[in-house]
């Protein structure tokens, strides 16, 4: 009878199990051990070759990436700072250079049963840590010179056109107007004929007023009068002030009196402007030589 085993938990290959030490050396296991040593070592190759051939080094302006450790377990920052820069990569190389990386990794071989030799991809030593150290600040002394200069240049290509502006405004200030134009290219080469700019023209005529005038509102003001029919016809238009008790005469609709007042002084309106418009029209008809038998209102 086959004596009970506890169940064991294997992180590489996420599953339980009964095979005890046996399991790490199953086919399956090596493999996941060799993939997961050669995925770091593969890591720490690229950021080597990337630091000793350019590095490349920004400002501090966002939070560095986060990178993963899978013999560690731990999480740590892929860049590092350096002076008032950030160095991509330096991050990983410090990592793989501390004494903490290189106990987790012979714990990890021990417990796992492989060689310290094939975890040599995913170690650094201390003095190939420096050398690598020494080749990101000399880069770095570089990059400060380079960009110093640049800055320098930059600074004096400023200082230069500040100072050709000011001595143009100083010859253009103290010749005439009509020599000018002839200085403002170069002040030494009165050969050279340019327009003079508006804030140097001598100018004593009043500006010109900007949008309408009034002369021309009463241009386009509109002098026709409203039909007899229209409401708000008979308003006065031309008053410049009004009374607190004006209020125009829609049909009678504020008329004072009783009501029937008020429908004997509408039909008497009414009555005046149909005649009215009859009139018009029979005069129209007439030259047409059509005749309108004339309309008899009650």
């Amino acid at each position: 009878m086959e004596s009970f085993k506890q169940y064991e938990f294997c992180g590489l290959c996420k599953r339980n199990h009964q095979k005890g030490n046996k399991h790490v050396y199953q086919r399956e296991h090596r493999a996941k051990v060799v993939k997961r040593i050669s995925a770091l070592s593969a890591q720490v190759a690229e950021a080597k070759n990337s630091l000793l051939s350019q590095p490349e080094l920004t400002r501090l302006i966002s939070a560095p990436e986060k990178v993963w450790c899978p013999l560690c377990q731990v999480e740590y920052s892929r860049d590092a700072r350096i002076a008032a820069r950030s160095a991509k990569h330096l991050g990983v190389v410090a990592h793989v250079s501390s004494n903490e990386h290189r106990r987790c990794v012979f714990e990890f071989c021990r417990e796992q049963r492989v060689g310290c030799e094939l975890s040599r991809g995913a170690v650094i030593s201390d003095e190939e840590y420096q050398s690598i150290y020494k080749r990101i600040s000399e880069r770095l002394l570089e990059h400060e010179c380079e960009e110093s200069i640049y800055v320098q240049e930059e600074a004096d290509k400023i200082r230069q056109s500040e100072l050709r502006k000011a001595s143009i405004l100083y010859w253009a200030s103290k010749q005439p107007a009509a020599q000018a134009s002839s200085s403002l290219a170069d002040p030494t080469d009165s050969r050279v004929d340019k327009p003079i700019p508006p804030w140097l023209m001598d100018n004593d005529s009043a500006p010109a007023p900007i949008g309408p005038t009034l002369q021309d509102l009463e241009k386009h003001k509109r002098t026709c009068r409203l039909p007899p029919q229209r409401v708000g016809h008979n308003i006065h238009q031309k008053l410049s002030t009004y009374s607190s008790n004006w209020l125009p005469s829609f049909g009678g609709l504020w008329s004072n009196g009783r009501r029937k007042q008020s429908r004997t002084d509408f039909r008497r309106e009414k009555t005046s402007v149909d005649t009215t418009s009859n009139a018009d029209h029979s005069q129209r008809d007439q030259g047409n030589g059509h005749f309108s038998p004339p309309v008899h209102v009650d």
